[in-house]
This record gives structure tokens, sequence and C-alpha cells, in this order.
């Protein structure tokens, strides 16, 4: 209930050795559907850097652009995208963030627009669209 812990507590996820990231993953991804924003904001930022090796959370971060959500929780589901597809080759899974992010171009919030916007530079060839 703590956020400072929490923040703490995604830190020291974020440094984890990678043979632990694996391992991790699963046990992140169900915050990311929690009824506290912090949690669902913490664990879209420990995902995102873990890069590629997090893909298989993309459909759970996909509902973080909503509108619905609190802003900061809509950057960081665009920062953590682009971390997660970061150089991905184009497929129908990159077509849907790629859509995603364009959404978010009009989102009211910078914030969210300029993550978005990072997010494309770092899929590269994967956001063509």
């Amino acid at each position: 209930m703590n956020r400072g812990l929490q923040l703490r507590a995604g830190r020291a996820l974020s440094g984890a050795p990678p043979s632990a990231i694996p391992e991790i993953i699963p046990l992140v991804m169900p915050l990311l559907k929690s009824d506290r924003e912090n949690d669902r904001f913490v664990a879209a930022q420990v995902l995102g850097d873990y890069g590629p090796a997090a893909r298989v959370a993309v459909p759970d971060l996909l509902p973080l652009l909503e509108g619905t959500q609190y802003e900061r929780n809509r950057a960081a589901a665009a920062k953590a995208l682009g971390q997660i597809l970061t150089g991905a080759d184009p497929c129908e899974e990159a077509d849907k963030v790629t859509a995603a992010l364009l959404a978010s171009l009009n989102d009211p919030y910078i914030d969210v627009r300029r993550e978005a916007l990072d997010a494309f530079g770092k899929m590269g060839q994967a956001a063509k669209a």
C-alpha cells in the first residue's frame, strides 16, 4: 500500500539479474490489471525495463494506453511498449501497437504523446505505418 515501497521494489526488480527476468515477468504481469493505479504504473515501468524479454506482456500493456487510465499509466505503457519492441521485426503485433500509439498522439497529456513518439523511434521499421 506504500507508494514509496512500491517504487523501491520496482527499481529492485528492474535491476534483477538477466537470469531471473523470465521468472519475474509472469509475477509482475498481473499487476497491470490491478485495481490500484500505482501497481499498474510500476508494473509497466518494470516490464519496459526488461525490454524484448517482456514481449509476452504487450497484449496486457495495450489497454493501459486507453483514456480511462491515469495519465502517468498511459505514458508508462507507451514507454514500455517502445522498450519492449525496440528493433522488432514488422509483424501483426507491432501493427496493433503502432495503431494504439498513433491514437495516443491525440492524448491531451504531453508526456503520453512524447512517449508514443519515442516508442515509434525505438520500434523502427516495425512502426512504419
